[in-house]
């Protein structure tokens, strides 16, 4: 049976699932205008950031689940300081260095970018003042600060392959109606900047991203659940084993 730490080294291809995740938003945000099948194929791109909050539960789930299955105030105090410790130092390095370059905003702007809280203003020019890309940060951070919760709920269930099927078939099917809704009555065509746009609401506001986070996680979970199953079944052909074992010996004493 594989240990865990050779299974998370399978997951480093994923890896390059985000570098292509990336290059698709670059592309959305870059390319110029054309009739090429390249073109309207990249146009999608901002589905690019989707798969990076699904890659992203998946993964905080697979690292950090087994510790909060008898949670404690210093896995809490480990989990924060490890995530907090990975984003925001590079986060923060780049607001510097865009403020050296370009000049600052004001100071109000600053704030929520210094404590990564612009992704839920409704003003696209203070979402994306200075660092523009850091919204997603702020999602980021938003869905690691609501995963503890999320993964003691989990844990409690993460060998029930069929709540797991469940939950990611109620999620995928919130998601659909949510989209739905907010494409419904011409909001899908209204400029991103609109505060009352599909845009503004589904692709940017954290709350809306719990969804994809929690399909990432559910995949998680299976996994766990899938990996448990083996490792009883091995351990049950392994006692099997040893009994028959057992068996045979006291009758070649006999």
């Amino acid at each position: 049976m594989e240990t865990k730490k050779q299974i998370a080294k399978k997951y480093d291809a994923l890896t390059g699932l985000r570098w292509f995740a990336a290059l698709a938003v670059v592309f959305r945000h870059n390319l110029p205008p054309t009739n090429s099948v390249f073109y309207s194929f990249f146009t999608n791109g901002y589905s690019g950031v989707t798969i990076f909050f699904v890659l992203s539960g998946f993964v905080i789930t697979f690292r950090y689940l087994d510790q909060f299955r008898e949670p404690s105030g210093r896995a809490l105090w480990n989990y924060f300081v490890a995530r907090f410790a990975r984003i925001y130092p590079s986060y923060f390095a780049v607001l510097v260095a865009v403020g050296i370059v370009f000049g600052v905003p004001d100071f109000s702007v600053v704030l929520r970018h210094i404590f990564v809280i612009q992704t839920w203003s409704g003003n696209s020019d203070v979402a994306y003042a200075l660092n523009g890309p850091g919204w997603s940060i702020g999602v980021e951070f938003f869905l690691y600060l609501i995963f503890p919760l999320l993964a003691i709920w989990f844990a409690r269930k993460s060998r029930n392959v069929g709540w797991a099927l469940t939950l990611a078939f109620i999620a995928v099917v919130v998601l659909a109606i949510v989209t739905i809704y907010f494409s419904s009555g011409g909001r899908r065509f209204l400029s991103e900047i609109d505060t009352n746009s599909a845009w503004r609401w589904i692709y940017r506001n954290p709350i809306f991203r719990i969804g994809d986070f929690i399909l990432g996680m559910t995949v998680a979970v299976l996994l766990a659940a899938r990996r448990f199953v083996s490792s009883s079944r091995t351990l049950a052909i392994d006692r099997k084993s040893t009994r028959l074992n057992s068996s045979h010996v006291k009758r070649s004493r006999m």
